[in-house]
């Protein structure tokens, strides 16, 4: 991956920009907009644009959120970090934008399974990755705050799949899912030809839901936090990686397994 730039600031925004390949109408965009509520982040690649990763100002309790702006909003190294403070409800929130490094992710992969990876770079179209950290927690004695996170993709079709081997295996994969509540990844093909997987850590989701099979498609991930107690922080995680027209399936199933098995990433 050729990365033009991890985080660019400006007044009102973030921006991350990542060489995806010729052919592909330009960079891949994402944009952060970090002088409103929880709003999430647009995603332009090709022709396709993607509203991505919002959480929605109902998602947390029934209180009205309007005045939950950014408290402190600042960059390090590949994290843009975003610090929501409690104005009028009692939930508290970090979000971490994290730049995956889609490459050093596959060397390893090869790497681990005696692979060489000798092959032309320059060839090989680029993918962009970013995962999505999202810590909660409440001065309140107990609470319910049903988060949830909205993507909305301009899909053309998409496969869901569930985690495959138990929580104490020590690597585990994905397997097609007919069943999408349960699912915990979502790989769809957008209306413009790119391919984007968007998923949760398994044991950070509830459920998954598809609001409407059109396009642009909302995509809404329920995140496991029902219950959540004063002094405990509720971190959850989500991942979102991307190509283009040259990008097949696979190489998005291979970032998606990585990000499986992966340890807990810091955050402070």
């Amino acid at each position: 991956m050729t990365l033009n730039s991890v985080w660019k600031t400006s007044e009102n925004s973030a921006t991350a920009v990542w060489d995806i390949g010729e052919g592909d109408g330009g960079p891949a965009r994402l944009t952060v907009a970090t002088n409103t509520p929880l709003s999430g982040g647009t995603l332009q690649v090709g022709t396709d644009a993607v509203s991505l990763l919002a959480l929605e100002k109902k998602g947390v309790g029934d209180q009205d959120e309007q005045g939950d702006l950014p408290q402190d909003v600042y960059v390090r190294g590949n994290d843009l970090v975003a610090r929501y403070s409690s104005q009028g409800h009692p939930f508290e929130r970090e979000v971490y934008w994290r730049v995956i490094d889609c490459d050093a992710v596959e060397e390893s992969d090869d790497e681990s399974n005696g692979e060489s990876n000798e092959q032309n770079e320059s060839d090989d179209p680029s993918l962009m990755g970013v995962e999505l950290i999202y810590s909660l927690q409440t001065d309140s004695l107990d609470s319910n705050p049903a988060p949830k996170v909205t993507s909305v993709l301009p899909m053309k079709s998409f496969k869901v799949y569930a985690v495959e081997g138990a929580c104490t295996d020590a690597t585990r994969s994905w397997k097609i899912s007919d069943d999408l509540a349960s699912s915990q990844l979502l790989v769809a093909t957008l209306v413009g030809g790119a391919k984007l997987a968007i998923g949760a850590f398994p044991s950070d989701l509830a459920r998954l839901e598809v609001e409407n099979p059109q396009s642009p498609c909302p995509v809404v991930f329920h995140l496991n936090s029902d219950f959540l107690e004063k002094g405990v922080i509720r971190r959850t995680r989500m991942f979102v990686c991307c190509g283009g027209l040259g990008v097949d399936e696979a190489r998005l199933m291979r970032q998606a397994t990585a990000f499986l098995n992966s340890e807990i990433p810091l955050t402070t």
